[in-house]
């Protein structure tokens, strides 16, 4: 490839399964390459005949510029544009950037699943990512002519798109993308939503006293413990690195009556996370939970319930008595 060409999408699929830093691939010189915003501007025209996506991000504001009109920053950040709330929990742009190298990943969307290749520029001295993406949920069904096993394919994949690896229960992406839009209309309806935020209190300082692999066997224990009783119409998130979310929808029981049964969980914990890494010793953990219900909220949005959820929590932080709280 010549110098100050941009790389064709061979060059680019090949790239998506041989990484760079993986198999030898040496990094052209043009990768980080200063352009000005004319000479970007018409390669991202002429990138758009040949992607479904194309876009240029500021991966660590979340920021997309539109070419169109002197790279002006587009209202919607990076992850309102692929249909999420918050930024791709995968973010390739920020691998890209932060390794100053392409970066690949594949990304389901509305039912379909997209090859995302994001490499790393310069605007006018500005270091940026431009991603391009390519519809490839026609090849992948017609791969072997198997339907039936790439519906299932497909699905699997999206089902991993939303768990948390570690923790194995569903995470943000889940709660944000699917969970929270499911909200208005229940709110519309009458129906009972209630849901608990459970924080892993002092996790820092339990992890630098009993090191990592404790810490991350907390964090396993914690969520999959209140998952054990579940049933249809509950779920567990993994919210943020130490709190967890759970929910119950559409309800029969009453706020009181879920309360009480997140209670009745927390007393059966006792205090202690059994860890098998440590031949099954106790290690004490402390929780702090707040609970708050849909039809507490105005509108029943999303956002309404999280910050009555995190209003409860401070005030079961700043309490430390173990009884969860949620009037």
């Amino acid at each position: 490839m010549k110098n100050g060409e941009w790389p064709t999408p061979a060059r680019l699929f090949r790239g998506a399964v041989f990484h760079p830093h993986r198999n030898g691939f040496k990094e052209t010189p043009d990768v980080m390459k200063n352009y000005t915003a004319q000479e970007l501007a018409d390669h991202i025209q002429a990138l758009k005949k040949m992607f479904d996506k194309v876009q240029l991000t500021d991966p660590l504001t979340g920021q997309c510029f539109d070419e169109e009109n002197g790279f002006a920053p587009f209202e919607e950040g990076c992850g309102c544009r692929w249909g999420f709330e918050d930024r791709c929990t995968n973010c390739s742009g920020y691998q890209a950037m932060h390794h100053h190298a392409a970066s690949f990943k594949m990304e389901g969307l509305g039912g379909e699943v997209f090859a995302v290749t994001a490499r790393p520029l310069c605007l006018e001295g500005r270091p940026l990512v431009i991603e391009t993406a390519s519809n490839v949920s026609a090849q992948m069904a017609d791969w072997g002519h198997q339907a039936d096993a790439q519906k299932r394919m497909l699905e699997q994949y999206s089902e991993t798109q939303v768990r948390d690896f570690l923790t194995g229960v569903y995470n943000r992406q889940y709660v944000e993308g699917y969970f929270a839009h499911k909200l208005p209309q229940l709110f519309a309806q009458g129906q009972h939503v209630h849901a608990a935020i459970v924080d892993v209190r002092r996790f820092k300082a339990l992890a630098q006293e009993y090191g990592d692999a404790v810490a991350d066997q907390v964090l396993c224990y914690v969520p999959n413990w209140f998952r054990l009783d579940m049933t249809e119409g509950q779920f567990v998130a993994r919210f943020h690195s130490d709190q967890f979310l759970l929910v119950e929808y559409p309800s029969r029981r009453t706020l009181p009556e879920f309360q009480a049964s997140i209670q009745s969980e927390y007393d059966r914990i006792g205090g202690h996370c059994v860890c098998g890494s440590m031949n099954n010793k106790l290690v004490p953990i402390q929780l702090a939970i707040a609970i708050g219900g849909l039809l507490e909220t105005e509108h029943g949005t999303w956002d309404e319930l999280l910050a009555l959820l995190m209003g409860r929590l401070k005030e079961a932080k700043d309490a430390g008595d173990g009884k969860v709280k949620y009037l």
